[in-house]
């Protein structure tokens, strides 16, 4: 559809907002260290980031959701990275600018094996205090994929209740140099996936 004068301009929403911030900050190209020696035959390594925030304004109505279901993960296959190696950092002051307040901020590398997943739970990439739990996995086929388990826990506000936990699930076809964005009401998160070996692509 062609716009025109006569018509009235589309309104511009949060995830436009959002998408347009990933488009301007670029992110440098990494190294490719080699999988563990110990790790299955045929297995690639990926670099994964994420980025959290607190969506601006009022707190929605947060609705059941599935209890995490994180699996224990096979020690080796997931490494957390210095947080001097974090890549969005760019993002993380873009979005501080425009009234997102962060909840998280974190990056490892995760070995997959052929046709395997990897977990990384987040208690073990995130301080204690941090807001956001759950686990984000990799999981590896014929097409890569990043599934993401995640509660945000929003305290009460006179701290005399449990709070609030606000749910995201969802499954997401990863394509590498590219940033995913994940929405929510109540909070966003911001995944990026680098091959750092093996020659697979994804499109």
């Amino acid at each position: 559809m062609r716009y025109t004068r006569s018509m009235p301009a589309l309104p511009v929403t949060r995830r436009d907002c959002l998408l347009s911030l990933l488009a301007l900050t670029a992110a440098p190209m990494v190294a490719r260290p080699d999988p563990r020696p110990d790790a299955p035959a045929g297995s690639a390594m990926y670099r994964v980031e994420i980025l959290a925030f607190r969506q601006p304004g009022q707190s929605p109505m947060a609705y059941p959701a599935p209890r995490l279901s994180i699996p224990t993960p096979i020690p080796g296959r997931v490494t957390p990275l210095n947080p001097t190696d974090l890549q969005l950092s760019a993002m993380e002051s873009a979005l501080s600018k425009r009234g997102y307040t962060l909840l998280a901020h974190s990056g490892w590398t995760a070995i997959v094996p052929p046709m395997g997943r990897t977990t990384a739970p987040l208690e073990d990439m995130l301080p204690p205090t941090a807001p956001i739990v759950g686990g984000i996995a990799v999981q590896r086929g014929q097409i890569l994929f990043l599934n993401v388990e995640v509660d945000y826990h929003l305290p009460s506000p006179d701290n005399s209740a449990a709070g609030i936990a606000y749910a995201m699930r969802e499954r997401r076809r990863i394509r590498f140099a590219e940033r995913h964005y994940f929405d929510h009401p109540a909070f966003g998160l911001i995944a990026t996936v680098t091959n750092l070996h093996g020659t697979e692509t994804t499109g």
